[in-house]
Parts: structure tokens; C-alpha cells; sequence
């Protein structure tokens, strides 16, 4: 016990010893600086929540997409999609990482504001040497749609979605694409989050 109390004791004084150190003008510097901080990290999630709308809750989260067949089943032969939300390192975009979980097929997203009310622009750059330039339009509602051109695909030239986020905390997406016969059905997914990361996407050819 009498080393206990020692011991205690001499944290104490060592507190005390540093404490002492410190002047009101060094803590009032301190204080002001965390101040500052919080303040600018605050601003800018107000900036990012009044920017990105629904879509800036996705930023931090993992999800994995189950294919769906258009009666709105899961596609038993379909490949799951593995997709990460992240902001950029300034924090200005979202940038949106995606694999399906063979590694055949993937890309990269990133949304930024186009200056335009409820509308965000984003390009979508692939492994399978094509890229998609479009803007996202956001609604009252949380959900959101989506209209693109494509850059360098044989057969498609335009892709539309739509999609939101159901309260149990799955997104739900679909798509068509405009080929030269008109608008065709595309793919459809419900996304759940997920613990894993998004899988290795192997170069185009290999």
C-alpha cells in the first residue's frame, strides 16, 4: 500500500511539475487552436452535407452489391459488386472504389459539385478502357439519378440510373444503357454494408 500511495504520489508531482510549466498564454493559444480546428472541421461537413445531399452519409461506409434479375430477384449467376465510399483528402469530392469480387471488371468514381442546385458532376474511369462522364441529381427524398455519356465503349454510348437508401441502411441501384436498338435493361443492385475491402480488379486483357 505505502508503495501504491509513493507511487501515486509521484504522478501527482510530475503532473503538478508540468503543470507549472505552462503559461496562461500557452493554454489560451492551445485552446484557441483546437477552437480553430473543430470550427473548420464542422464547417466543411456542413459544407459537405449541404454539397453532396444523401450522398454524403455514404462517405466512410463499404457496401456489398447482390445482383438482381428484372422480377427483382437476386441473379443466382450473377458476381457480386464490392463498392468504398471515401472523401478525397481535401474533402472537396467523393471518390467511389468498386470491384466485382471475381476481379474481372471495375473502376474508380469521383463526384464533385458543378455549381448547379441539387446536381453533382462525377466521372467514372474503368479497367475496361472506357470512361463515363454524367451528373447526379438529387431529390427530397434521400434518393438520387443519374444520367452519363460514355467515352470509348463499342456498344453503348449513354447509361441512366437511379437509386436511394433504404432504412435498414441498404442502397438500392438500377440502370439502363442506350446502345444503337434504343435503351436496354441494365444491371440492377441491393447493396448491404460490408466489413471486407473492395477486391484487387485485374487489368483490362489479363
Amino acid at each position: 500500500m505505502r508503495i501504491l500511495v509513493l507511487t501515486l504520489a509521484g504522478v501527482w508531482l510530475a503532473g503538478c511539475a508540468s503543470w507549472s510549466t505552462l503559461n496562461t498564454d500557452d493554454m489560451l493559444a492551445e485552446a484557441k487552436e483546437r477552437s480553430a480546428q473543430t470550427s473548420q472541421r464542422n464547417a466543411q461537413t456542413h459544407w459537405q452535407d449541404e454539397t453532396f445531399g444523401s450522398l454524403a452519409a455514404l462517405a466512410g461506409e463499404t457496401f456489398r452489391g447482390e445482383p438482381m434479375t428484372a422480377a427483382g430477384e437476386v441473379d443466382p449467376d450473377g458476381v457480386a459488386d464490392i463498392q468504398s465510399w471515401a472523401w478525397s483528402d481535401d474533402g472537396k469530392e467523393i471518390i467511389i472504389s468498386h470491384g466485382l469480387e471475381d476481379g474481372s471488371y471495375g473502376g474508380v468514381t469521383r463526384i464533385y459539385p458543378n455549381g448547379e442546385a441539387n446536381e453533382l458532376a462525377y466521372r467514372y474511369v474503368t479497367n475496361a478502357g472506357f470512361e463515363t462522364v454524367g451528373s447526379f441529381t438529387l431529390d427530397e427524398t434521400g434518393g438520387w439519378e443519374a444520367m452519363e455519356a460514355v467515352e470509348g465503349h463499342d456498344t453503348i454510348t449513354h447509361v441512366r440510373s437511379r437509386g436511394y437508401k433504404r432504412e435498414d441502411g441498404a442502397l438500392m441501384s438500377e440502370a439502363e444503357y442506350l446502345t444503337a436498338d434504343g435503351w436496354q435493361p441494365g444491371h440492377g443492385f441491393v447493396y448491404t454494408p460490408f466489413d471486407g475491402e473492395v477486391p484487387e480488379v485485374r487489368a483490362a486483357g489479363e
